[in-house]
Parts: structure tokens; sequence; C-alpha cells
């Protein structure tokens, strides 16, 4: 029988070395192994007994398995990096789509179409070329089938006339009313396009003067731009959900709720701190004329939009930092007054 590897080999008896030849040889005396202290049954295996009333410990394995205690913290540490990461990236997430969403809501119909009839009143002035044509207008009137459009003699937006009817009313007010409205459905659909024979569309080096700036917001108030908007804002969002969900899962205990809440109050204030900057440039920019004046009022408008978001949102971290911070503190502080184990 091959001899088994061993780190202790105690021999615990033998035949006599004097004993005569003839005296048969005696069988050798088999001890019992004595256990093992108990202390060390958690650093040593369990001893092997031979045949030969030998017993030994087997040569610990030379690489020992991780305790349980070591692999939880390396796991926790490592959770708590993705969910840092995860929360940085939540708070770009969560201002990119808040902002796009505040675009989507200011190029709207219920926000885009009272801007834009504004702007129609700055640009076109359609009120004074009434009075202007008033007479021109209502001799048109008169002469034409039912149905037909009447022209305003230089009005900027192409292929808008007013109708018969509003034509022969002889109410200024309401021959202003239709004009600027069917005024503002072209704009809403072509956007500067609408006014390319009127001088108003600049090339795009002269994005920066009166006329660019105008051509700039009419352009992102027109309906393709909203639908544009709406496509990045449900992307956006899906993913600041995304991230939201890995920033409430991963931290244990109130972490979650607390980190939630911080990118969250972190983003709003992101946002209303970027639209306010905007709204304070636009008021001290340089007015160059009416027209522009007339933009920059309504840029400014359309500022606040972001700026209430902005503020709504960073409310709402606000209300779920505050109580995970004191149930979190609490929680804690029960938790070191808890007696020890040890403790009689």
């Amino acid at each position: 029988m091959s001899e088994p590897p061993r780190q202790e080999r105690l021999d615990f008896g033998d035949a006599d070395p004097e004993a005569a030849d003839d005296t048969p040889a005696r069988a050798p005396r088999r001890r019992e192994a004595s256990p093992p202290d108990p202390s060390e049954r958690g650093d040593r295996p369990a001893p092997v007994v031979t045949e030969d009333g030998e017993y030994f410990f087997p040569r610990p394995r030379e690489e020992r398995a991780i305790p349980r205690e070591l692999r939880r913290e390396r796991w926790l540490a490592i959770r708590n990096t993705v969910a840092w990461i995860a929360a940085v990236a939540l708070v770009g997430a969560a201002a990119a789509a808040l902002a796009v969403h505040s675009l989507a809501e200011a190029t709207s119909d219920e926000v885009a179409r009272p801007a834009l009839g504004n702007a129609v009143d700055a640009i076109a002035e359609p009120e004074a070329l009434i009075d202007l044509h008033f007479e021109t207008i209502s001799d048109a009137a008169a002469d034409a089938a039912p149905g037909s459009g009447i022209a305003v003699p230089g009005y900027p937006v192409m292929g808008v006339s007013l109708t018969t009817e509003a034509a022969a009313s002889g109410n200024r007010a309401r021959m202003r009313d239709a004009l600027v409205e069917r005024s503002v459905s072209r704009i809403r659909a072509d956007g500067r396009a609408a006014l390319a024979e009127g001088g108003i569309a600049p090339p795009v080096v002269e994005r920066l003067s009166t006329a660019g700036a105008v051509a700039v917001l009419l352009d992102g108030l027109t309906a393709s731009a909203h639908e544009g908007w709406q496509e990045w804002r449900t992307r956006l969002v899906v993913a600041a959900a995304l991230l939201g969900a890995a920033v409430l899962v991963l931290p244990r205990g109130f972490g979650g709720v607390l980190g939630l809440g911080a990118a969250l109050l972190a983003s709003g204030l992101l946002v209303a701190a970027g639209s306010l900057g905007l709204r304070l440039a636009l008021s001290v920019g340089s007015v160059e004329g009416p027209l522009l004046d007339a933009y920059l009022r309504i840029a400014r408008d359309l500022a606040l939009i972001p700026l209430w978001n902005g503020i709504v949102l960073a409310a709402a971290g606000a209300a779920l930092v505050l109580p995970a911070a004191l149930l979190r503190a609490a929680f804690e502080r029960s938790e070191l007054r808890k007696p020890s184990p040890s403790a009689p």
C-alpha cells in the first residue's frame, strides 16, 4: 500500500530491536490518534489515521477560498461604484430630457401659435397694412366672388390673404385676426420659407443679425420641429428612467432614494440655472430696432418654460432627499445605540 503524503508523521511503536531472533515479532501497538486542538479546527483539516497507527494532517491547499464577508464587501463596493456612475449619468440624462421636454412644450400648438402671432405682428404689421389699404381691400371684396381670397398689398407672408367674408365685413379687428391666424398656420408649416419673398430669410452667415434672429425663431416653432423634439424626449426619458432604476436599486438601505433625489435635484438646478442665464442674456442684449426687441421679448417668454420645469424637478428631488437623509440618519443612530453581542 503506497504511503499517502503527509505533513507530520508520528511513530507510536515498533518491534523491539533487542528481541531474540527466535522470538516472534510482536505486532505494532496501535494507538488512537489524539484529537486535534479544538482551537485549530478552523485552521487545519481533519487528521488522517493510517493502518500503522500513524496520523497526520493533510497539507493545506495553496489557494484558500475567499471568506464570505470579504466577498460581500467586494460586491457591495462594486455595486456602490456602479451606482455612483449611474447617478452621474442620470444627472446629464435627466437634464437633457428636461431641456428637450421644455423645447417640445415651447413648440407645441398651445405655446407656439401665440408666440408666432406676436412675431407676425412684429414682422408684418398687419394692422397698419389694413388701415393703409382699407379702401382697396373693401373695393376688391365687393367685386370678388364668394370664397375667393383678397390679397393685402405689401403683406410679407406668401400665399396668405383675406377671405371675401372677412374683407367685406368692414371690421378691421376681424380682418387683422383672420390675417394673423392664417399667417401663423402658414409659418407653422413652412417656417421662414413663408417669408422668403419678403426679404426676411437671411443667409446662414447672418444668423446673428436681426433677420437671422427672426429666422431662427420662425424655424424653431414649426410643427416639424415639435415632432423632432418629441422623439428625442421619448428616447431621453427612457434612458433617464433606466438610470434612475439603477440608482434606486443598487445601493443599500436609503442610499438608493437619496441618490435618486440628489440626481434629480442637481438636474433641475442645472436646467433652471441655464434657462435663467439665457433669460438674463436676452434681457441685456443690444436692441437694433423694434423687430429685434419683439423677438427678444418672445424668446424671454419662452425661456420661462425650462426655468419653471427646472424648479419643479429640483423641488421633486428635494422632496426625496430630505426624508431619505433624515431616515438614514435616524437608522444609523439607532444602530449605534444597539448593545454589542458580547455586552452583559
